[in-house]
């Protein structure tokens, strides 16, 4: 068992990858220093990878596989024997950038419903390109086909920072996926039995059935060079492919949905399968045959393991579901970019399943609500959740290092000049509540925003709450700029 030194295991799974590692570990090792461990797993390389690493970089710990069982058994296995708060899944192939950690890990810390999350993924042979293994966060159509904000099917988005934003998806690529080791072994880790394709899908589907979020980190890259395992449009792909979508639908679908949605995939997989018969795509049409006679004969194994799953389902979380056909929007409709697509929550920043920034400041107090405060239902008043703002808004300016009382004695006070609202569910009497609050940006006038969640001790988001103030001299009863140590304070959160 490896015991991480730091609360986050970087691992990267190896099958005789020692030119990628020469190649990128250099700067991934050097990115470390004070953030991770580096673990490299040896899925059974067949030459001298682990003795090169161990030579060149000492410092990075190595878990040795005897059999090599594919991408998701490697990680199945290796992280079995890693002792750490945090995961990231790096695959061999990936590049990753200055600061490109600190993004994530701040990401996972302040948010502790989401299970997993990914950074921007581009593309190392184009770099301003996104890249087709997770682009800028996984989502899935109302038939179960994947796709990606920068990529769909065949179109890769150049990126103009339309996606630096961080945002909840439905999946997280799995070649660079952050994940909380706990839920990662609660849900049972990677299914080993999907070998290669799709395994971070099934694993990101089975969190959120089990009421947990999965999110995208705008403010950090990584650059994929893909296809180094199993080359892109090859028959093992393909195979993969068909097979392993039936696989997820049949695991993770609710049943009144797969007992129609099953059959209809089938339906399109011969649909697929006839276009290549008649455009003489031969190998194309024994690979979908192979796959389905494969899921077929597996059957029985593939439904206990959607068995298995149930169990594991307390609040399904269907965030991250195209609610049209990405196949009808993009063949026939012909769109070809996720901005042309009609996604009803991209319409709504402040909601419930939505991370709005890239940037953020962050802190968490907790508050219990007291008779005082309820109703005759016992509901907690709704002017009170302003209350509550101002309290937890307090808490973060204080422990940032500059106190209310300070800044009124430095001649500035903070009016409330607007405020949002929504009511999801009612705070009760007596219950813990955990307001988390958000500083998205900073202003180029004199105004500041918050944004606070308030959820109960069944991590249930009840009302969210957004707060803009202005700074205001009360003696020459006149707006101000922001206090300077304020802005000092602030900007490292902040970059520019």
């Amino acid at each position: 068992m490896i015991v991480c030194k730091h609360d986050t295991a970087v691992v990267v799974l190896t099958y005789n990858g020692k030119d990628l590692h020469q190649l990128f570990f250099p700067l991934l090792l050097s990115e470390s220093q004070g953030h991770y461990d580096v673990v490299l797993v040896d899925n059974a390389c067949t030459d001298d990878t682990a003795s090169v690493v161990e030579q060149l970089f000492p410092e990075v710990s190595i878990v040795r596989l005897t059999v090599n069982k594919g991408f998701a058994n490697g990680y199945y296995e290796g992280l079995k024997q890693i002792q750490a708060k945090y995961y990231v899944l790096l695959s061999a192939d990936f590049e990753v950038t200055p600061q490109w950690f600190q993004p994530l890990y701040r990401l996972m810390q302040q948010h502790t419903d989401i299970a997993a999350c990914q950074p921007k993924i581009k593309y190392y042979k184009d770099k301003s390109k996104f890249e087709y293994a997770g682009a800028g966060g996984g989502f899935i159509d109302k038939w179960g086909y994947l796709f990606c904000r920068g990529r769909i099917f065949f179109t890769l988005e150049e990126d103009h920072a339309q996606y630096d934003n961080t945002i909840e998806v439905f999946w997280a690529s799995g070649g660079c996926m952050f994940v909380r080791a706990e839920v990662y072994h609660a849900m049972g880790g990677l299914d080993a039995d999907l070998y290669a394709h799709m395994e971070e899908v099934d694993l990101c589907w089975r969190m959120k059935n089990a009421g947990h979020r999965i999110a995208y980190c705008g403010s950090s890259t990584v650059y994929h060079i893909g296809g180094s395992v199993i080359s892109y449009g090859s028959p093992q792909k393909l195979f993969y492919n068909y097979r392993n979508s039936l696989i997820l639908l049949l695991k993770n679908l609710a049943t009144q949905k797969l007992l129609w949605m099953l059959p209809f995939r089938l339906c399109l997989d011969g649909v697929s399968g006839l276009r290549c018969l008649l455009k003489g795509e031969f190998t194309e049409v024994k690979t979908i045959i192979k796959a389905h006679w494969s899921f077929f004969l597996s059957f029985n194994k593939w439904y206990r393991k959607r068995q298995a799953s149930k169990k594991l389902i307390k609040q399904q979380n269907e965030f991250g579901i195209y609610k049209n056909s990405i196949i009808v929007d993009y063949f026939l409709k012909k769109k070809h970019l996720f901005t042309d697509l009609p996604f009803e929550e991209k319409k709504h920043p402040l909601v419930e399943s939505i991370i709005v920034s890239s940037n953020m400041m962050t802190s968490t107090t907790l508050i219990r609500v007291r008779y005082g405060e309820v109703d005759q239902m016992g509901f907690l008043y709704y002017g009170n959740y302003a209350l509550y703002y101002e309290v937890a808004r307090a808490d973060m300016i204080r422990n940032a290092g500059y106190p209310y009382n300070e800044m009124e004695r430095d001649g500035t006070v903070m009016p409330v000049v607007k405020m949002n609202a929504k009511f999801l569910k009612p705070a009760l009497y007596e219950e813990l509540i955990r307001v988390e609050t958000s500083l998205l940006a900073l202003h180029k006038h004199p105004f500041i925003t918050f944004i606070h969640k308030l959820y109960n001790e069944q991590n249930e988001l009840l009302h969210i709450g957004e707060v803009t103030l202005t700074f205001y001299d009360p003696i020459a009863k006149k707006r101000v700029p922001m206090p300077e140590r304020l802005r000092k304070i602030l900007a490292p959160y902040f970059p520019s």
